[in-house]
């Protein structure tokens, strides 16, 4: 039960660690980064952790594996939300589709097809700034 407390303490702490950490904050700075994830990633928030709380090695190792649970947690929780919003969106198209006339049809689907093109020329532009290292947020 003890473990339990503490394990629960810790996520409470790493909540509020994350809700209230400025970015004036020494260890959220700008170009230094220390742990795994990069600026402001999970690493990050251990060795805040760690630092300020002075954890032990054993704390810290069960921080992490709570820290990579919610990741796999929220990344499926990210793929089933995706599925479904694709899943609406699939839904929506279909019904405005039947109301189209063919020519409107036409129209519309050639507005689909450059709104795809934007779409993958923003996704490009974004990891192109994410391997140069100059992402804008």
């Amino acid at each position: 039960m003890k473990k339990a407390l503490i394990a629960s303490a810790l996520i409470g702490l790493l909540g509020a660690s994350v809700a209230f950490a400025g970015p004036g904050d020494k260890d959220c700075g700008g170009g230094h980064h220390r742990g795994h994830g990069g600026k402001g990633g999970p690493g990050m928030r251990v060795e805040m952790l760690k630092d300020k709380l002075t954890l032990t090695d054993q704390q810290v190792t069960e921080v992490e594996k709570i820290m990579q649970e919610q990741r796999s947690k929220m990344d499926e929780l990210r793929k089933q939300m995706q599925e479904q919003m694709k899943a609406n969106r699939d839904e929506s198209e279909k019904r405005i589709a039947a109301l189209l006339t063919p020519e409107q049809t036409t129209t519309y689907q050639k507005m689909q097809e450059e709104r795809q093109k934007r779409m993958e020329e923003r996704r490009a532009e974004m990891q192109k700034r994410l391997d140069d290292g100059n992402s804008w947020f």
